[in-house]
């Protein structure tokens, strides 16, 4: 039988036009993860996007590796300004860069997220936007009243402040207080804590508990594969971090091994559902199969955890 298994790439074998097209994509991920990047974080990136070619030679994935992520390097903006002064030789490494500065540890960011930056800027300096007036505000607050809804002095404020301001983009930062349900999650993102059963249980009363358990688990089963190359690219990053400092690390082979074990042992815990969208994809199986469309972050008095309302002793 003719074996048609692809034949493993050497570096040599991809084009140029490849890699940069590859390039293109290790920052536009990069830039939907965070604001601002480091080399390690593009070739963590470049890592993943590679991650099912087959090579000949671990160098040659390596070489592929570095090249994209040359590329992508080039195609960031550089935050971290350049040297000021040449240090002198013997505060100069091999490549010539300074002892001074930890390798690879310039920021970067992207022409994209800057303008992004700036037009949020801006329209938090116009003051074109409508308003709403004392009169009304106090009519609404006198019908919540009606409603056992009283609003702290500092809510009030804060109410009066942002519906009067005229700003077309207010920001508001505040402590948990009166009337305001904080809780923590035993997931690693906000999201898993409204995938919790026994919030899902009230906030879909018409669906019972275990189909509310089968349609989280299958949503979850949709993220399994991203979520694991999740924590492989945070460990990752984390040994190379480990090597620059002259640790000894993991094999790649272990990283990935103990990444699979660890998740599938707490899938709740370590599936990500802001990026990888367990909660959007539970939400869509709702709809599907029960013809039930509802926000996805209804706030409900379950989620209040009572040991982070009562004042420890002191």
């Amino acid at each position: 039988m003719d074996d048609y298994s692809p034949k493993p790439l050497r570096a040599e074998d991809i084009e140029r036009s490849i890699l940069n097209q590859l390039a293109e994509r290790v920052v536009e991920a990069a830039s939907e993860r965070r604001s601002t990047w480091a080399r390690w974080n593009l070739y963590a990136e470049a890592a993943r996007q590679t991650m099912g070619w087959r090579f000949a030679a671990t160098e040659d994935r390596e070489a592929v590796v570095g090249m994209i992520t040359d590329a992508a390097e080039q195609r960031s903006t550089r935050l971290t300004p350049p040297e000021l002064a040449v240090s002198p030789a013997e505060f100069r490494r091999a490549d010539e860069t300074s002892v001074f500065r930890p390798r690879n540890s310039a920021r970067y960011s992207s022409i994209a997220l800057l303008d992004a930056e700036e037009r949020l800027l801006t329209a938090s300096h116009a003051t074109d936007a409508p308003v709403v007036s004392a009169a009304t505000l106090e009519r609404a607050e006198h019908a919540r009243r009606n409603h056992g809804i009283v609003l702290g002095e500092d809510q009030r404020a804060a109410l009066h402040s942002i519906a009067t301001s005229a700003r077309s983009l207010d920001v508001l930062i505040g402590p948990a207080g009166a009337e305001l349900f904080p809780f923590v999650t035993d997931g690693t993102d906000i999201e898993s804590h409204f995938l919790d059963l026994a919030y899902l249980v009230r906030k879909y009363p018409e669906i019972n508990r275990d189909a509310l358990e089968a349609l989280r688990t299958d949503a979850r089963a949709m993220v399994r594969d991203e979520s694991v190359k999740v924590m492989i690219n945070a460990r990752n990053e984390e040994a190379n971090r480990q090597r620059n400092r002259g640790e000894e690390v993991p094999s790649a082979a272990e990283v990935m091994l103990s990444a699979q074990v660890e998740h599938d042992g707490a899938p709740d815990r370590f599936t990500h559902g802001k990026k990888w969208k367990w909660l959007k994809r539970f939400n869509a199986l709702v709809q599907e199969q029960h013809g039930v469309n509802r926000p996805a972050d209804v706030v409900d008095a379950c989620l209040a955890v009572t040991a982070l309302r009562v004042p420890a002793p002191s």
